[in-house]
């Protein structure tokens, strides 16, 4: 008994000195202060790690030191405040992190700096950021201000230049000021302070040609749903640092412990982030873009899921978005490369982002002399309707029955709208079995559809898209010829970004994006 006992107090000691090693000699320790007072409820993490904690009443802050690493990097971040962080190792006693504030005034004489790298300009996106660079500049962001085809539906030209083609903002609004700088030119709208002042085909300089840039997006520190026809950079609030205070630059980002002249806002992460330009309503009460409204009606809302988790999904291939470069003052950290976010943006320019969205699935049988054929759409990972953004954005559904070199009659289903093209091309599809998924617009007064948007006189004739986590269902019937063979039906959804007849009316080279295809061979 006596060495059974003697036995169970050395294994407690042994215990009690172990666990005391392990707080005393595998924990971090210490405190966060702006240099007079300590900050209670700071966020102080292992740099590039899950682990965090954050600071009590006090300031203080305890964090496990990872049993792999030697020495590690722990930053501290509070609202109001830039990040910053200290190195810490094994032996090392108090970590004093010290807290500087940033200005809480927006400086309207801010240069904006350029993301292209430039030798007289440190601060240059490009120089620090190459990957992040390359995939924004790839973005539709990137050309928002430039972009071809935004241009001359705005001015009412072709992509030859001839003027007077519809559809044209200016030919049915000659003269008139419009809200599209807002969004499109949104540095420049901010300089003037009116998103009406600024126009499509002005002469732009400067960082106002990169459009929807970096150095604009990373100053937003709040945002608003526009509902008063200033959309985009008029209904953000942005922070631009003045050349007189001791950090005369601010970035503000999803990463609360990147360390130096940044800070962190969940606003980054948010839907309402993106909401000033995808939630655009028109002086005529038109919603022109309704991301932002369909995603807030979604589950996905109910669900946390936010436009960014689709959008700017990390690519899982990037682990350091500053790696050592020629003229870097700074060198990023290896990170986990589903923690660095996508600036690619994709959507409806990216084909398999696009058919990522839709489950097509169909169903052919024959009753006597007749084919029945059942097609399902389920609007299964879109966050909004699809399609969605610019009314002009349509999806098409082709259905075809062919049996001996045949195309069998339609006997019974929908027929697709005009919007689907009128003409003999191989690709006008308008009066062919099938179903068109847009929401098109009227002019109210000469019933002429579809038309723009931004109409004093459009209405919204109809709007088959589907909404998010919704079906639907389709049927069609086909006449079977007397000793049919045996039938292949096809299935096929289609996207374009322009009505047909738009595209051929601005000479836009546009490309059916395959979303689905389905096909079954049937005897009868």
């Amino acid at each position: 008994m006596r060495i059974k006992a003697l036995f169970y107090i050395i294994f407690a000691a042994a215990l009690a000195v172990g666990i005391w090693w392990m707080f005393e000699y595998h924990t971090i320790q210490g405190i966060v202060s702006d240099g007079r007072n300590r900050i209670p409820g700071a966020v102080v993490r292992i740099q590039a790690t899950t682990n965090s904690t954050v600071t009590d009443t006090d300031g203080k802050f305890r964090l496990w030191m990872p049993f792999d690493r030697d020495s590690v990097i722990v930053t501290a971040w509070k609202d109001m405040f830039f990040i910053n962080g200290r190195t810490a190792t094994r032996t090392t006693g108090l970590v004093n992190i010290r807290l500087r504030t940033f200005t809480q005034e927006d400086n309207t004489f801010y240069e904006w700096v350029r993301p292209h790298h430039d030798p007289d300009q440190p601060l240059a996106c490009q120089t620090c950021h190459e990957d992040l660079y390359q995939e924004w500049l790839s973005s539709t962001h990137a050309r928002s201000a430039t972009n071809p085809v935004f241009l001359q539906t705005f001015l009412g030209t072709d992509a030859d230049g001839n003027p007077g083609v519809h559809p044209g903002a200016q030919l049915d609004h000659p003269g008139m000021s419009m809200p599209c700088g807002g969004c499109h030119m949104p540095t420049a709208a901010i300089e003037y302070g009116d998103a009406y002042v600024v126009s499509p085909g002005d002469s732009l300089f400067g960082a106002d040609l990169d459009g929807v840039h970096c150095d604009y997006c990373h100053k937003i520190v709040k945002a608003y749903p526009n509902a008063e026809g200033n959309p985009g950079a008029l209904s953000v609030e942005v922070m631009r640092p003045s050349e007189n205070s001791a950090f005369p630059q601010l970035f503000v980002g999803s990463l609360d412990d990147v360390v130096g002249r940044d800070t962190y806002l969940p606003l980054y992460t948010e839907s309402l982030y993106c909401a000033p330009c995808h939630h655009h309503i028109e002086e005529n009460g038109i919603l022109a873009y309704p991301e932002y409204s369909e995603w807030l009606a979604s589950p996905y809302n109910d669900e946390g899921i936010e436009c960014q988790d689709c959008h700017m999904k990390p690519s899982g291939k990037m682990t350091n978005f500053a790696p050592a470069r020629p003229g870097m003052r700074r060198v990023g950290v290896e990170r986990d490369p589903m923690t660095i976010p996508t600036h690619h943006t994709p959507g409806v320019h990216d084909s398999t982002f696009l058919a990522s969205a839709v489950d097509m699935r169909m169903d052919a049988s024959v009753a006597g002399s007749v084919l029945n054929v059942e097609v399902s759409i389920a609007n299964v990972y879109g966050g909004h309707h699809v399609p969605s953004g610019t009314p002009e954005r349509n999806m098409l559904l082709l259905v075809k029955a062919v049996s001996g070199g045949q195309t069998l009659n339609l006997s019974q289903g929908s027929v697709l709208p005009d919007y689907a093209g009128l003409g003999t091309d191989a690709t006008d599809y308008a009066g062919t079995p099938g179903k068109g998924f847009a929401r098109v617009m009227m002019d109210s007064v000469t019933h002429e559809m579809p038309v723009g948007w931004w109409r004093n006189t459009t209405k919204i004739y109809e709007d088959t898209r589907i909404p998010a986590r919704e079906t639907d269902l389709s049927r069609f019937s086909f006449e079977l010829t007397k000793n049919a063979q045996p039938v292949t039906v096809t299935a096929t959804l289609i996207f374009r970004k322009h009505y047909k007849a738009w595209a051929d009316a601005k000479k836009w080279e546009q490309h059916d994006m395959l979303m689905a295809q389905q096909v079954q061979t049937i005897s009868p």
